[in-house]
């Protein structure tokens, strides 16, 4: 685990703690999330360093804490248990989510063919080819 940023992070979470006291703005409780699962933390650590094109022993290559997997309920509770309002904050939240369900197909625009073209498929060619240079239905890998 990199100490030196999770030991950042709990600066950080601890001055957002006086702010939100002094300040009277509620907390919630938050998990940043990467990985599904702790033990994905080594692989997430590599690809990082694949897509950043670092080596693993590079000190100055991005880090993460390894804590970024998707915790349950109960690994929640235990990271906020000194800050209980923080999950009832998160609660409240949930309980305002409204429910709903998009039962229907997506309604779209209608957008009229214009006259001239066979139908929507020979409009969308013509749209395709306008600007390229390229004429419809003819052979244009020379161009």
């Amino acid at each position: 685990m990199d100490s030196d940023t999770l030991a950042k992070q709990k600066i950080v979470n601890a001055r957002l703690l006086e702010l939100s006291r002094k300040y009277k703005i509620k907390v919630i409780a938050t998990n940043d999330v990467h990985f599904i699962q702790a033990e994905d933390a080594e692989a997430h650590d590599r690809l990082i360093c694949l897509n950043t094109g670092k080596d693993l022993d590079d000190l100055t290559r991005l880090r993460y804490t390894k804590q970024e997997w998707f915790k349950t309920t109960a690994e929640m509770q235990e990271l906020f248990a000194d800050i209980p309002e923080a999950l009832e904050n998160t609660a409240e939240i949930v309980d305002k989510i409204e429910q709903y369900e998009l039962n229907h197909d997506p309604i779209m625009p209608d957008f009229p063919i214009p006259e001239g073209f066979a139908d929507a498929d020979d409009y969308l060619r013509h749209l395709t080819y306008q600007g390229t240079g390229a004429l419809p239905g003819a052979d244009n890998r020379s161009q």
